[in-house]
C-alpha cells in the first residue's frame, strides 16, 4: 500500500529528514501560497518519488470557494512532469457537476482520478461507480474524513464498493482521509492519504506503531526518545524548532511501520500490486 502524506509542502525539512517518497499536496493550498511557486516546480522543497496533487475540492467545499477547473487544467499541463496523480475536480455533493469536471479534463488530455464520494444529505448512485470502473483501473473513494457521516454508514458504504470492485480485476483503490487501522485491515486500499502524523505538531503528541497498534503517548521513554523533550516544544509549524522537527520526524516514521504492517499483511492475503 502506498501511503501519501498529505499537506507535506508545509513541513519539507521532516519529510526530507525521513526520507518520505510519497507525499499528496493541495492545488487550492498550494495556489493560495503562489508567491513561493517559482518556474521551478520543486521550489516547495519536495523531492519525492511521488507526488499526488489533490484539486483541493474539500477545502474549497468547506470554504464555499469555487475552483476555476481551467486554471487547475493549466497548472497541471504544465508540471505534468512534476506530478504523477492528480484528482479530478470535484463538486461535493453534485455529482453531475463532478462528471462534467471529469469530461473535461479527460477531453483537455488528461488522466485524473475520478473519486466516489459518501457526501451529507446523498444517496451514493453506485451505478456511477460500476461505469468508471468499467473504464478506469484506478479510482478513489472519499469519505474517510465522515464529512458527517456515522463511522457505521462509511463501513456500509465501502462494504458495497469494495463488493462492487471485486467483479472486476485489479482495480486500484485511493482512500482519501484513511488512517483508521481497522479501515486499512478491513479494505485492500492500494494508496491512502492522511494527515495524521500531523498530530504532533497539533497537539503535541507522538504516536507509536506498536503490537500493530496505535499508541499515543504524552510522557515515558520509547526507544530511547524522551516524549517529555519531544513535547516540550512550540507546536506551531511557523517555529520549526528542533523539537518540533524531531516530534514530526518520529510521527512519521511510526506512520511508515504502520504503512508496511498493512502492505505485509494484504500480501500475505494474496493482494499485490506490481508497480
Amino acid at each position: 500500500m502506498i501511503m501519501y502524506y498529505a499537506g507535506a509542502d508545509a513541513i519539507s525539512k521532516p519529510i526530507k529528514i525521513a526520507n518520505i517518497k510519497n507525499v499528496l499536496i493541495s492545488y487550492y493550498e498550494t495556489e493560495g501560497r503562489s508567491k513561493k511557486i517559482t518556474s521551478n516546480a520543486p521550489a516547495l522543497g519536495l523531492e519525492s518519488d511521488r507526488i499526488f496533487m489533490d484539486s483541493g475540492a474539500f477545502a474549497a467545499y468547506n470554504l464555499n470557494i469555487e475552483i476555476d477547473i481551467h486554471e487547475y487544467i493549466r497548472y497541471l499541463i504544465k508540471w505534468d512532469d512534476w506530478i504523477e496523480v492528480y484528482a479530478g475536480l470535484d463538486v461535493i455533493g453534485n455529482d453531475k457537476e463532478t462528471d462534467i469536471n471529469q469530461d473535461i479534463m479527460e477531453e483537455a488530455g488528461l488522466n485524473p482520478l475520478w473519486t466516489f464520494h459518501l457526501a451529507p444529505n446523498s444517496h451514493p448512485d453506485y451505478n456511477r461507480l460500476r461505469k468508471r470502473i468499467e473504464t478506469n483501473d484506478y479510482i478513489a473513494l472519499g469519505g474517510g474524513a465522515l464529512h458527517g457521516r456515522s463511522r457505521i454508514a462509511l463501513i456500509k458504504h465501502f462494504d458495497k464498493c469494495f463488493k462492487i470492485m471485486s467483479e472486476y480485476n485489479a482495480i486500484k483503490v485511493h482512500g482519501f482521509g484513511i488512517n483508521s487501522l481497522d479501515i486499512l485491515k478491513r479494505y485492500p486500499f492500494y494508496s491512502v492519504d492522511s494527515t495524521s502524523y500531523l498530530r504532533g505538531t497539533k497537539y503535541g503528541q507522538i504516536a507509536t506503531f506498536e503490537d500493530a497498534k496505535i499508541k499515543s503517548y504524552y510522557t515515558g521513554r520509547i526507544d530511547g526518545i524522551t516524549m517529555g523533550n519531544l513535547l516540550n516544544a512550540d507546536s506551531a509549524p511557523e517555529g520549526k524548532t528542533k523539537k518540533w522537527i524531531d516530534r514530526t520526524v518520529f510521527n512519521l516514521l511510526e506512520a511508515e511501520k504502520m504503512g508496511k504492517f498493512i502492505t505485509d499483511l494484504w500480501t500475505a492475503r494474496g493482494v499485490t500490486w506490481n508497480d
